[in-house]
C-alpha cells in the first residue's frame, strides 16, 4: 500500500497532479475510496504511473509537435517574406517594362509621322514636276504648231538652194 504523498514523490509530481491522474483513469483502474480516503494497492500505483508515464509520452510528443510547428511556420514566414520580396522585384521591372514601352511606341509614332510628311512632300514635288513637265510639253507643242516642221523647213531650203543654184549656177 502507498499513500499519494509517496506516489506524487515517486512520480516528481505534486500531489493535485495525483488526484487529477486518478479522476483520468477508467473507474476498473481507478483505486477504492474507504471513508473519503483512497486505498491505493499496488495494481493501483502500476495504473497511476503507467498513465503519468503515457501523459507525458503524449505531452513531450505534443512540445515536439508544437516545436516542429514552429519551425514549421518560421520556415513558411521566411518563405512569404522572400516571395514579398521578389513580388515587389516583379512589379518593379513591369514598371520599368511598361515605361520602355511607351517610349518605344512614341518614337515609333514619331518617326511614322516624319515619314507620311516625307512622302506628302514627295508626292507634292513630283506632282509639281509632272505639272511644270506638261506645261513645257505644251509649250513645246505651241511653238511646234507655231513654227514649221523640220520636213517642212528643209523643203523649203531644197527650194531655195534650187532656186539660187539655178540662178548662179555654172553653164
Amino acid at each position: 500500500m502507498a499513500t499519494i504523498n509517496e506516489i506524487a514523490k515517486e512520480l516528481n509530481v505534486s500531489r493535485v497532479r495525483v488526484y487529477q491522474i486518478i479522476a483520468k483513469l477508467p473507474e476498473d483502474l481507478q483505486p477504492n475510496k474507504v471513508n473519503g480516503h483512497y486505498r491505493i494497492e499496488n495494481k493501483d500505483v502500476k495504473s497511476i504511473k503507467e498513465y503519468f508515464t503515457n501523459s507525458s509520452l503524449k505531452l513531450k510528443q505534443d512540445n515536439n509537435g508544437e516545436n516542429e510547428y514552429k519551425i514549421a511556420n518560421k520556415a513558411l514566414e521566411n518563405e512569404v517574406q522572400t516571395l514579398k520580396e521578389q513580388l515587389t522585384n516583379k512589379d518593379e521591372h513591369i514598371k520599368d517594362l511598361t515605361q520602355l514601352l511607351d517610349q518605344s511606341q512614341r518614337l515609333q509614332l514619331d518617326v511614322q509621322n516624319k515619314l507620311n510628311k516625307l512622302e506628302n512632300k514627295d508626292i507634292k514635288a513630283s506632282e509639281s514636276t509632272s505639272k511644270s513637265d506638261k506645261n513645257e510639253s505644251n509649250i513645246n507643242t505651241n511653238q511646234e504648231s507655231k513654227s514649221p516642221s523640220m520636213d517642212t523647213r528643209e523643203a523649203n531650203n531644197e527650194k531655195h538652194s534650187n532656186f539660187w543654184s539655178r540662178l548662179f549656177a555654172p553653164k
